[in-house]
């Protein structure tokens, strides 16, 4: 084997090699972060060296990392730092009462609540918690509780007075704010139009979210993962990965879809051109893959993009976060500009939003190699497959939040729509 040498080799175990042909065998071979060879235990000794870790898996199985192509690590870092009112173990707004009562009493008045991760369908009432329920516990702190789709919060009166939401507010293009029979908005609201409360929040640190990061890769790395998409990256979760990999703390891989901010279309795409970046810019830890639009909204919550009305949520043909208009713009200079774009796409309408906008960008300018994207693909029609493998896009299903929200989407969708 001449001075090849193995940093580590397991032995006797079910090495699930991912091959053409789903082989699995005995042994692996690492050197450095990548595989040198598998194969039976003889083969795979070959490599070993005096410094060669040796491990004996006893017949235990080993694979490769896992490569997670959507997820919002920076979120769920910011998750971290806020109250965590997922189900299990929260069963009813009693509970989620408990919870923002007590960081209440941490924070002392004035200090904005934070959580994150609510699902109104896993609470024991199945409905929505409303502004005057937050009231109760919270009257002298602005509350945003945060879905775990992330695509609509629950706020109390308080954080509407901050914001200037009123009975006479008018919803937001590509937003809406819930509102009672009186017109009252009750709290709930969807979409773009949660950022009227967001930007009155004082934001994150880089800092914080780089100290909160570690969290996030232990975690990823307990699941197996290895490499993932971050699907939301922006500016100061992109600034504190790179300190963290600075730091020396390497476990994840992490692929960025650089957003796009709805108020300010272009604008992220123009910084990018002008400094010559391309999909691919960066390194093996650290690289940009696309832009990232936001298209539709969230099938778990009835805002998905849809020809046919929803049963959840706002319940009719849902929501475009960015104009159509919008969309295809910001497609076709990313296209130009050597930058794959990637669309969230949930509804059926959604879809064809970000596929008649990618099929344009195509005809204007050909460029089959782009593999541009569409997140989520959720509810796509036989024939929008078949124009999805015609038109070289990637559908980036992220199927495994059906094991949360699947749920969700069969009471939003309906059984036979959502088979």
């Amino acid at each position: 084997m001449g001075s090849i040498y193995a940093d580590m080799i397991l032995l006797n175990g079910k090495i699930i090699t991912v091959d053409p042909d789903d082989s699995i065998v005995k042994a692996v071979a690492v050197l450095g972060n990548k595989i040198v060879t598998v194969g039976s235990n003889e083969e795979v000794k070959a490599f070993t060296g005096p410094e060669t870790k040796v491990i004996d898996l006893g017949g235990k199985t080993a694979m490769p990392g896992i490569i997670d192509s959507h997820t919002h690590p920076t979120g769920i870092a910011e998750g971290y730092l806020k109250v965590n009112c997922r189900t299990p173990p929260v069963r009813n707004i009693k509970d989620l009462q408990g919870l923002v009562a007590a960081k209440v009493k941490e924070l002392g008045p004035g200090a904005w609540v934070l959580g994150t991760a609510y699902n109104d369908s896993k609470l024991e009432e199945r409905r929505q918690m409303t502004r005057w329920e937050l009231d109760v516990i919270a009257p002298e702190n602005p509350v945003m509780l945060t879905s775990d789709t992330g695509h609509q919060c629950i706020v109390n009166s308080l954080a509407l007075e901050i914001a200037g939401i009123t009975k006479d507010s008018p919803d937001l293009p590509g937003g809406k704010y819930d509102r009672d029979d009186n017109g009252e908005p009750t709290g709930l609201i969807y979409e773009v139009a949660q950022g009227e409360i967001r930007k009155h929040i004082p934001p994150y640190t880089v800092a914080e979210i780089r100290e909160s990061y570690k969290n996030v890769v232990d975690q990823f790395s307990k699941w197996g993962v290895t490499s993932t998409h971050n699907a939301s990256a922006r500016k100061t979760g992109i600034r504190a990965y790179k300190q963290l990999l600075d730091q020396g703390v390497r476990q994840v891989r992490m692929r960025l879809m650089v957003s796009v901010n709805s108020n300010k279309l272009g604008d992220v795409v123009d910084a990018l051109e002008l400094a010559g970046i391309e999909s691919g810019f960066g390194d093996e830890w650290l690289q940009v893959i696309s832009t990232k639009i936001m298209g539709d909204g969230s099938g778990a919550g009835g805002t998905a993009g849809v020809y046919t009305p929803q049963h959840r949520g706002t319940m009719g043909l849902g929501i475009m976060m960015t104009d159509e208009a919008e969309i295809e713009r910001l497609v076709h200079q990313s296209h130009d500009a050597g930058l794959r774009v990637s669309i969230h796409s949930i509804g059926d309408r959604g879809v064809d939003v970000a596929l008649d906008s990618i099929e344009k960008a195509q005809k204007r300018n050909p460029k089959p190699d782009m593999r541009h994207r569409l997140e989520h693909n959720s509810c796509c029609t036989p024939k929008q497959l078949k124009r999805i493998k015609d038109l070289g896009v990637t559908p980036s299903s992220s199927i495994g939040y059906m094991y949360g929200l699947g749920d969700q989407y069969a009471e939003n969708f309906g059984k036979e729509r959502s088979r």
